[in-house]
This record gives structure tokens, sequence and C-alpha cells, in this order.
């Protein structure tokens, strides 16, 4: 077989030079390449790993035909790389292969590309060249010299083992190769694709791309045009790295038709006009590219892409404006000492669909983007606390919590996008994921597909997309998610439902990954708050028209040991829990109207006498939710209204709400009716509270008849829906809202498809029984314009339960935001504390089982346009009216974490609104301290804030 010396003796010289200390003691770079002394066994051999350089690369020495490393190492900064133990002698049969690592030139990432070259082409080992042209090499072939010929043919006339930077047609070539592999195709896909047109043609690409995927195909011939079109290397670098950019912006704006060329002229040049601004970004930062995740995190940062960027009938004389879009960071350098000090937000993935997490860090007033795809429902952190009685501190957050959709993932192609079909990323599979609160980049797996048990694997082999938490603050290893494992993940692009898939609920201990099939209800605590028992509702794999029938897959309530080791039934049939006191914690059965009671001390399980469920329970109607800011509550409700709480605990007394009169088949109203997002409006239209004490259930309040008419219930009067606020100075303070969908003898008129509300707060005797009007009303409001449920709930604070009704709606003409009714009231003695108009927030520190919280109260005045901590009596804020010009002054203070307006856990966290221009504001500030308040982001829409 014929041998080749090496060419380019200056490069070979630079990096002989850079390994002479190496070289010395036993290597050879002569290149002559002699045969060693027979007394060694190992020689020095490097090279280069090349696109042009790739850092950071891992690069492992391989003989054909054998699976395990000789050794590896990693490249430099500069791509080089050297084993100083390989074999001594000739290597002919041996390989050298590189994978991962980042290109420095372009900011191409190399993730899961494997480039290799065979050493049988070298004479020189101190000579070689790894890059995405020597991949194309079979690296185990028998016939080297012809294949390395016919691969000459085919790509043109270069030595494809050559530095690519050598020659500007020989670097294309190689960029073109590296745009395929990040793509997904290998080195022998690429190579079977090849015709006899010199290069990668149109046709090279028409074999290579699935037929299917006509826009991956119109992507790749246009960048591989403009790449053609340039002949010079830097001009080539910079077309390369406006190409990966513009590749993220085409997937997150869905531009996604079968010819690019047929974009109109206008949203082709706002791509343009996009991709070389992130390209300045970039350069600013000293950064050879903005990666994919920071092109996302910027545009989620700024202005959306979709009416100006898609808008081709626009002033063609104005280029698309990139004023809002700044560089965003993403991952962490450093790790945070005490996390109860920083606030998280998350924004959407505008590629994926899914969630990035955010971190704003106080000390600096920054942000970071920690997780740039991941799925966050309602919980986000675990966290430890303190326990003393009915009241729980929170001391620090222990871990974070995410669904990881990265673990499958395939490429589908839909067909309603702006211009055409698009192609999307459909993720098939999750990992409950926990991060390191200080250190988020630090991550464990809790729990994937590949740990559901043996004896379900036949059946599910997939996670699903959301997660529920029951969680013990005061013993945080003990706490548990409750997760469903799929046959397969439905696609809703392909009109698929979850409901037709064979699945399995599962619980999971958050500590290690334990795991028994069934639902999660309660957690048993020891006097030391420690978890003693787990109750768990435990069901088989069924569809949602299939069942199995065999007893032993019978659904029954089991009481578990904290390993989920043993689990013993204690009763059959399909459980939800109810409510808890300090003796007994209550249940409900599916398709039974009876209460139920577990004792925690003897275990004993018994139905309650007295008062019923107004119908046969059923889940999936009396525990219906509707969508509202932050969704899940505090009190980690699994399910109910947006922001409402349905059960409390004070000492041997528990409460608990009963919404009923769901009629599913006729809807009350309709969500944003007259737009193209209609939607039914079903809405529970009336409400019981029941009282628990030992085994005995009395039903205290009642909105409505008492008998749940169901779908029956269509012109059933609106006694309204009831969310539990607090119970403490011997009262139980709740409130009623009802949907009325038209004007109900008021002024209201409906707006936005929203409709009209009504809404009132008050409270009752601990002692009440059977009443149908509240003992005293301490405030009200009717005909409101705003969805009710996407409202600011209630809170009780120190004493003081402070109410937020909606004053003015926002003015979009005029940029003022919603303007609230503030009052307070003393639990007490029900005197009103404060009467304003404004809004209220809190800061977090602790909570009790009766629906107090200790904190400090923070209040908006709109208008002073004051922001004031009144609980220090200090102004955080003099003049929350400034706006960021003077046409569209910021006026209001949004803010909500899991149902509840939380500012943060010590830190005033909040938004600052701009209805008139559709914008939204992030702020931070002391919470202690005056005069604090600074604006930290721009979000294109209201994000919610996670505690």
């Amino acid at each position: 077989m014929k041998r080749r010396i090496f060419k380019h003796a200056s490069l070979s010289v630079a990096i002989v030079a850079s390994l002479s200390l190496v070289t010395a003691c036993g290597g050879s770079s002569n290149n002559d390449q002699k045969e060693p002394n027979p007394t060694k066994t190992t020689q020095v051999i490097s090279g280069l790993v090349l696109d042009p350089e790739i850092k950071n690369a891992t690069v492992s020495l391989f003989k054909n035909g054998q699976d395990d490393a000789l050794a590896s190492t990693t490249t430099n900064d500069k791509g080089e790389f050297s084993f100083d133990s390989a074999p001594a002698g000739q290597l002919a049969d041996y390989y050298i292969l590189a994978t991962g690592g980042m290109d420095v030139k372009t900011g191409l990432n190399f993730n899961n590309i494997q480039l290799s070259t065979p050493l049988s082409h070298y004479n020189n080992y101190n000579e070689l060249v790894v890059s995405p042209l020597s991949s194309l090499i079979n690296k185990q072939t028998t016939t080297f010299d012809d294949d390395l010929n016919t691969l000459k043919a085919l790509l043109g006339k270069f030595d494809i083992t050559d530095d690519p930077r050598t020659n500007v047609a020989l670097q294309q070539l190689t960029l073109k190769i590296s745009a395929l592999m990040h793509r997904g195709f290998n080195a022998e896909q690429i190579v079977s694709a090849l015709d006899n047109e010199p290069g990668i043609s149109d046709t090279d690409l028409q074999r290579l791309v699935p037929a299917e995927k006509r826009t991956l195909l119109a992507r790749l011939k246009s960048r591989f045009a403009s790449l053609d079109a340039t002949d010079n290397t830097e001009q080539l670098l910079k077309t390369f790295k406006l190409g990966l950019i513009k590749t993220t912006l085409i997937e997150v704006s869905k531009l996604s038709s079968a010819d690019l060329d047929t974009l109109p002229t206008r949203v082709k040049d706002n791509l343009n006009h996009l991709a070389e601004h992130f390209l300045q970004l970039a350069e600013a930062n000293n950064l050879a590219t903005l990666s994919e995740q920071e092109i996302i995190a910027s545009i989620s940062h700024g202005d959306e892409l979709n009416q100006d960027f898609l808008n081709a009938a626009s002033d063609a004389d104005t280029p698309f404006s990139t004023a809002s879009y700044r560089y965003i960071k993403v991952g962490l350098d450093e790790a945070i000492a005490n996390n109860l000090d920083l606030m998280y937000y998350v924004l959407p993935n505008s590629a994926t669909g899914n969630e990035q997490l955010v971190m704003h860090d106080v000390r600096n007033n920054t942000q970071t983007v920690v997780k740039t795809n991941v799925i966050i429902n309602g919980r986000n952190f675990i966290f430890t606390g303190s326990k003393e009685g009915e009241k729980t501190t929170f001391t620090a957050r222990k871990y974070g919590l995410m669904l990881d959709p990265n673990q499958h993932k395939e490429t589908r192609t839909a067909n309603s996008g702006p211009y055409g079909s698009f192609e999307y990323t459909f993720y098939s599979d999750n990992a409950l994921m926990a991060y390191d609160a200080n250190n988020p980049a630090v991550e464990r797996t809790i729990f994937d597909s590949n740990q559901i048990p043996s004896e379900l694997k036949g059946q599910v082999k997939v996670l699903g997309k959301e997660y529920k938490v029951v969680d013990n603050l005061n013993d945080a290893d003990n706490s548990y998610a409750y997760i469903k494992a799929f046959e397969s993940l439905p696609d809703t692009n392909r009109a698929e439902l979850s409901g037709d898939k064979k699945q399995i609920p599962l619980t999971v201990r958050l500590s290690d990954g334990a795991v028994t099939a069934g639902r999660p209800l309660a957690l048993l605590h020891n006097e030391q708050g420690l978890t003693e028992h787990v109750i768990v509702s435990y069901a088989a794999v069924h569809t949602d028209s299939y069942y199995p029938s065999a007893s032993s897959q019978r659904k029954r309530l089991q009481l578990c040991d904290p390993s989920l080791t043993n689990c013993d039934d204690i009763a059959d049939g399909d459980y939800y829990f109810t409510a808890q006191n300090n003796e007994f914690i209550y249940f409900t059965r599916q398709g039974y109207s009876d209460f139920y009671g577990l004792n925690k001390t003897d275990l004993s399980f018994t139905k309650l006498s007295g008062s019923q469920y107004p119908a046969a329970f059923d889940a999936e109607r009396h525990l219906q939710g509707a969508s509202g800011h932050g969704g899940d509550t505090v009190l980690n409700n699994f399910s109910s209204l947006g922001g409402i709480t349905t059960h409390l605990s004070s000492g041997d007394t528990a409460y608990a709400v009963v919404n009923y009169d769901l009629d599913t088949d006729t809807p009350l109203g309709t969500f944003f009716q007259g737009s193209p997002y209609e939607l039914p409006m079903h809405i529970h239209k009336n409400g019981q509270v029941i009282k628990f004490n030992g085994l005995n259930a009395t039903r205290m309040f009642d909105t409505g008849d008492g008998i749940d008419h169901g779908d029956a219930s269509e012109g059933e009067a609106l006694g309204g829906h009831i969310n539990l606020l607090t119970a403490e100075n011997d009262k139980l303070f709740i409130e009623i809202a009802n949907y009325n969908a038209q004007s109900v003898g008021g002024t209201c008129v409906p707006e936005r498809g929203f409709g009209c509300f009504n809404v009132r707060y008050g409270q009752l005797a601990e002692d009440s029984q059977n009443k149908t009007q509240l003992d005293s009303i301490l405030a009200s409001k009717d005909n409101l314009k705003y969805l009710y449920v996407r409202r600011l709930p209630p809170f009780s604070i120190n004493g003081v339960l402070y109410i937020n009704l909606m004053d003015k709606p926002a003015d979009r003409n005029t940029g003022f935001g919603h303007q609230y009714h503030l009052q307070s009231f003393n639990t007490d003695t029900l005197a009103k504390v404060n009467d304003t108009v404004g809004r209220s927030y809190f800061t977090l520190s602790a909570r009790y089982d009766d629906g107090r919280i200790d904190g400090e109260v923070l209040a908006w005045d709109a208008k002073t346009g004051e922001l004031k901590n009144i609980s220090r009596n200090l102004v955080i804020d003099a003049n929350m009216h400034n706006g960021i010009d003077d046409k569209h002054m910021i006026q209001s203070v949004l803010g909500a974490a899991n149902g509840l307006p939380v500012a943060g856990l010590g830190t005033v966290f909040a938004l600052r609104a701009d209805p008139g221009r559709h914008q939204w504001f992030m702020v931070a500030g002391d919470a202690s301290s005056e005069r604090s308040l600074a604006q930290i982001d721009q979000l294109p829409f209201a994000s919610w804030l996670y505690y």
C-alpha cells in the first residue's frame, strides 16, 4: 500500500514544537518514520481535530475490530491532541475517533457527532488530521486506496485528509459535511448519497434527506448555496455562522416553507437582519456565535417573532427592530450560597414548546437561563423547613424539580405552518430530575423510564409530561412525586389522545427513585414530623375505556412504608384526598357519596356519619380545574380552580370545599368569544363547605340546593363556587364567585370574551351548620369584566386578610394597567385596616395548616405610585408611575406563584405591566430597603414566579 508524506510541514513543525518535551521521551517525529528501538513499547502520536479547530473534543485511539479505546485525551483550544502511550511500530490497523467539543471559529457544537481518521493513510503519526472530511473514509477498509480515490472523484480533487483551513473550497466542503452531521446524518449515510457530480450537490441532498422532510432539504440547499457563493475563508465562516442562527430563527418562527426562496422578500429581509444582530451580540461578548439556547433565550426575553417579523406587508423601508433582543447567558459559572434570596421564573422555549428556567441573582441584578428545555409543573422546589405545631418555616431550597424531555426525540412534520408545512421535534419520553438549588448545573436523575418496574415494562415504556408533589418540609428525603407511565406519549399534531394510551400512575420517592404503582394521596407524620407512612391509591395499567378485571389489579387504597417496599391494603376502591386534621385523614371514593376517615394513630379506616357528597363523587367532574395564575396553590391541592384552596386544617377540625353543578354538555359561556381562540367555558355553579371532626362530617354552608345536578344543571341558579381562605379566631373566611357570561341586571358589558363575574368575601362561625348566607360580608364586587379565576386570590398574613378586587381594567390606549381596590381586615375584630386603590403582595417565610402565612406585606398604591413594605413602613419604590417612555407609563405590578401573589421569599420580585404595548417588565429589589426596586428584564408576555 502506498504511503503519503504529510504535505503541511509548517503546521507539522508547530505541532511537533509544542510537543517537544513529550517526544524527547521516546516518541519519533522523524518524517522517515524509522522503526523504533526494539526496547520501546510505546510512541507519541499527535494531531489536530478540525472543522476549523474543535476544542474540548474527546479523542480516543482504537484498533480495528476492537471496542475498547487504548488511550483517550481531550483537545485544547487549538484543537490539538497528543497520546504518549500509543503502541510502538506501524499503526496501519488503528484509527482515531473524536466526539463532542465545539468549533472555536463557528460555534458549532459537536455533541453526538463522531469524527474519525484511519492511521493507515499517514507515514508521520505526529501530523494526524481528524475532520468531517476524513470521517468519510472507511476507517477499517481493506481497499484503502480505492476507497480514497473514489471519494476524491465524488467530492472533488482534494486530499481529504488535508487541513481544511488551507483551501477555501476544501473548507466549504468540510462545513457542508459538518452541517449534515449536525442534522443527524452519519458518515456512511453521507457517502452513500454522493453521486458523480463533485462536492455535495442538490441531488446528493435529495438522496440523503427523506422525502417527508422537505423543509430540512430547503434549509440545507439554501445554506449550501450561500457557502458556494463565498470566496474567502473569513466570509465563509461568517456565512456558516449566520446559517446556524437562521436555522434556529426559522424553527422558532415556524418559517418552514418547502422552498425558502418562496418566502416574501420582507420576511427574508427580517430573517437576515435579526441573524446579523445575533452575530453582532456574539462578537460583542467574545463568542464565536450564539448557541441555539442563547438565541431562544434572547427571543423569549424580547419581542415575540410573530407579528412584525412575519408581516410581509409591513413598511419595506423600516427594518425589523432588534432593539429588544439582548444577550442572555445560559449556564452558571459559580454556585450560589443563599438560595432563598434568588428568584426563579419560566419562559417558553419557542423552538420546543417546553420551558426555560431563568434565575435572577439579587447580588448583581442579572438573569441566567439555567435550564433551556425542561417541563416544570406547579411546584419547582423542594424545601427544607422546621415545624412548630401547625406552622412550618422555610429554611432553604434543598433542590429543584423538573422533567427532562430530551431523553428521546425525533423530527416530525405538521401541515399548518404560516407558510406551509413545518417540522417539529416530538419528545417521546421524559425523566424526572433534581438539580442542586445552589448550583443548578449539578443534576441527578430521580426516575426515568429505565426504572419502570420490570413487571410493567411490557405494557408501559415512557414517562408523561406532568408531575405533582406530595412533600414533607421536615423530611424532604421522604417526599414523593406522582407521575404517569405510558405505552407511548400522545402527539397532538397527529390528533392522538392520552386517554387512548395504556397508562399507569406511579408514586416515586424523590430521594432515591423508589417506586410503587398508584397515586400518592397524603403522608402520615410521626411526632418529629418525619414521614412514617405514604397513603397511595393503587391502580393497574389501563386506558380511559378499559380497566383490567383481575382481582389482583383492582383499585384500592394502600398504606406504604417510606421506602415504598411494603404496601398493605386498607380498602377497595379508587380514593381521593379530601382534607385532614390532627387525628384523621379524610378521603372520597370514586362513584360513592360517602366520606371516609383514616385514624392516624391506630390506622383504622371508617366511613363517616353526617354529611355526604352532593352526588356520587366523580373525579373528572368534581375536580375539574380551570387555568389561573400560577397553577396549583401553595397548599398543594392536586386539582381545583386555579388559585383556589379546597382544604384547610385547624387542630382537630378539618374543612373541605365541594364545588358542584358542573354542566359538561352546556357551557356557561365562552372564552375569547369571537376570536380564533374561542373555547367553551365550564365552571361549577355552586359549592358547599364540609367540616370534619373525628368520624363526623357536617355541612356548614351551601350556595345551592345541596344536590349535584351535573349535566342537568342547565338553568340552575348560580350561587357560586367557593375558595377557602383561612381559619382563624374561631372563624372560617371564604370567597364565593360565579360566572354569569352576560350582564345580570348591572352595567357590565362582556369584554374580550371574558364575560361578567360576581364575587364576595365573608366569614362563617366555626360552629355553623347548613347555612346558605355568610355571617358577614367583608367585601364584594358585581359585574366584573375580568376572568375571575385569573384574579389575585386573597391571603391572610400576620392576622390581617388582604383582598384585591378589580377596580378598573387596563386601558390599552393610555397604557394604564389593571387597578385594584385593595382592602384589608383584622381577622379577629373584622375591622377594616386599609382601604386604597392598589394591590398587595407578600414575601413568604412560613405557612400554617389553617391557611395563614408569615412574611412581609407589600402594597402598590395606584394613586401615589408608591410600592411600600407595609410590615416595615418603608417605601421600596417612590414612583411606580415612571414608565419606559413618556407615552407608555407602567402602572401595575403583577406577580404570582402557585396561585397566590407571592413577591418572593424575602426579596421583592414582581412584574410591571404595560398593557398598552402588551409588554411586561420584571423588577426586583430588597423588601427591607428603601428605593431598591430596579427593572431587570423585559418579557414579551406575563411569566409567573416560582417559590
